[in-house]
């Protein structure tokens, strides 16, 4: 102590003897019953976990889902709200490994879920922290209903909880016009991001085993994984929202029926709609920054986008048909064809504009081409249903030393030249290995999602996996 007073230098040298043994997982279960319990059911999940103090992450995920399980229940007991019909299932347990674990030892657990919102860090003070929640959907290989309706609540709270100079009066600010305070809690705006799919956290789990989940999270969070991430850096109040935004959609989701089919399809309409008028417009800018050597591939590429996007969305709306009846799948299937029906003119716009590029620019009959192609295109990867969900790349404790002991090989992730493109592309790439579709196929989905990727890496991965039977490959 007089040494480190002194201002000297120490080095400290530790031993630590440490051993692997058998351990389980276990995970905390909360229902709120529903009226037709046999239905699938709404989950919802914290995770109980993290490697430092814990503030944003996660106390704030877990603090936001106890208080929303109990405010939820208590308003249903008192009869205030009806009860919903199917189970709202609250679960808290150790991030990635208790979910995983909860599935191992109840395999039935899976088909049992109709949607399922992960509650990570929901809770960080937006002006301490800088950041702001997001809402990240749920990745393309698994379209869905839960998105939209996700969307919406976090659409409602932050128009009741944001300052509009119109709502105001004589020159001065207005109040939130709906608003959702704690006494404990700032009296700050909402801020708010709506992002495609991002992890890592339990819904990235759930989602490879075709769950339909969402993550809610707020980001960036400068103090994660410091002693700094502390109760402190939260906020009441924006926990509040949080617990609103979830349990408003998971309230909806398990309590729909047929006579909410039209409202649904309306606000999912309109999303999507959104959504793919910005698609065509990226398809649209890939085109304008072709040039003469790239612009087959570039078409091609451009065409593939509005192909999947129109694909996804509707496939999003179809998964409406869960809380339908045969009448108003009828009226679902209508709006599935009315906007199915939007591809052909965006394929029509985006050749024209390819065609006034190419004339611009002199160029002379320009086709559109796959940028590689390779005879084992129609490939087809089928899952192992013995080794289910994610085989992860690049984190080591959720997969990646798996697959070191399996190949044997330690750098075994420079030889695979996918895993250089980010987790993101062999995690789809997995999903989208549904046995029916062939490498050529999953190519595109994922040059869609995330750019442009050659035949060849694609093949190479799934060749990799087959190795360690993760999948078979096989003749179409």
């Amino acid at each position: 102590l007089s040494k480190l007073k002194s201002g000297q230098t120490l080095k400290i040298k530790a031993e630590i003897e440490a051993e692997t043994k058998s351990g389980h997982y276990p995970q905390v279960h909360a229902v709120i019953k529903g009226t037709n319990p046999e239905l699938r059911e709404v989950w919802i999940q914290a995770h109980s976990n993290y490697r430092n103090t814990g503030g944003g992450n996660n106390l704030t995920g877990v603090g936001a889902t106890m208080d929303l399980a109990r405010s939820l229940a208590t308003l249903v007991e008192e009869g205030k709200i009806p009860r919903p019909k199917r189970n709202i299932r609250f679960t808290w347990g150790a991030e990635h490994t208790a979910i995983i674990y909860d599935f191992y030892k109840n395999p039935d657990h899976v088909d049992k879920i109709l949607a399922y919102l992960d509650l990570d860090m929901v809770g960080d003070h937006q002006y301490f922290s800088q950041s702001i929640l997001r809402l990240y959907r749920s990745p393309r290989s698994v379209p869905s209903f839960i998105n939209d309706i996700s969307q919406e609540m976090f659409e409602l709270v932050s128009a009741g909880n944001s300052i509009a100079i119109r709502n105001g009066r004589f020159g001065f600010f207005s109040d939130f016009q709906l608003p959702i305070v704690d006494p404990a809690g700032s009296h700050d705006q909402f801020f708010y991001k709506i992002e495609e799919f991002w992890g890592p956290s339990d819904h990235e789990d759930v989602g490879a085993l075709g769950v339909h989940a969402i993550l809610m999270n707020t980001w960036p969070d400068p103090y994660i994984a410091t002693q700094e991430d502390n109760r402190e850096r939260a906020d009441a109040t924006q926990m509040k929202r949080a617990a609103v935004i979830a349990g408003s959609a998971a309230y909806i989701m398990a309590s729909a029926g047929p006579d909410d089919i039209p409202a649904l399809t309306q606000n999912a309409l309109g999303k999507a709609r959104i959504r793919l008028a910005n698609e065509e417009r990226r398809a649209a800018d890939i085109v304008l920054t072709a040039t003469k050597s790239n612009a087959s591939e570039s078409y091609y590429e451009a065409i593939n986008i509005v192909n999947q996007a129109y694909s996804i969305e509707t496939q999003a709306l179809q998964s409406l048909e869960v809380f339908g009846d045969s009448k108003d799948k009828n009226y679902l299937k209508l709006a599935v064809t009315n906007l199915a029906s939007g591809e052909t003119s965006a394929l029509q716009s985006l050749g024209e504009h390819f065609e006034a590029i190419s004339k611009k620019n002199g160029w002379e009959g320009i086709q559109p081409i796959l940028p590689s192609s390779s005879a084992n295109a129609s490939l087809i990867p089928e899952r192992n249903n013995d080794i289910r969900g994610p085989v992860n790349l690049l984190r080591g404790k959720y997969g990646q030393d798996w697959l070191k002991e399996k190949l044997n090989d330690p750098d075994f992730l420079s030889k695979v030249r996918l895993a250089g493109r980010g987790p993101y592309y062999w995690y789809e790439a997995q999903n989208f290995a549904n046995g029916k579709r062939n490498l050529g196929e999953i190519r595109d989905m994922l040059s869609a999602e995330y750019g442009p990727v050659p035949l060849e890496e694609v093949e190479e991965y799934f060749r990799m996996l087959e190795t360690v039977k993760v999948v078979k490959l096989k003749s179409k």
